[in-house]
């Protein structure tokens, strides 16, 4: 189990005609929270170790559209 997180996404825009525009942001405070985790153990050497899963990175985009 890796606990409880909370990822924040935020979007504005604006619609003019049949112009349309949004400037989002994806995870804004960057968080790094470990979404996943499981035990390994490599075959040649028995070796034990962890592969652990990260969220996505801060993503920032716009987005336009055209409808006529």
């Amino acid at each position: 189990e890796t606990g409880s997180k909370t990822t924040v996404d935020m979007q504005l825009g604006f619609r003019r005609g049949g112009i349309r525009a949004a400037l989002y942001v994806n995870n804004l405070f960057d968080d790094k929270t470990i979404t996943g985790a499981r035990a390994y153990v490599n075959p040649t050497n028995y070796a034990r170790s962890f592969i652990v899963q990260l969220p996505p990175p801060r993503q920032i985009g716009l987005r336009v559209s055209l409808k006529y």
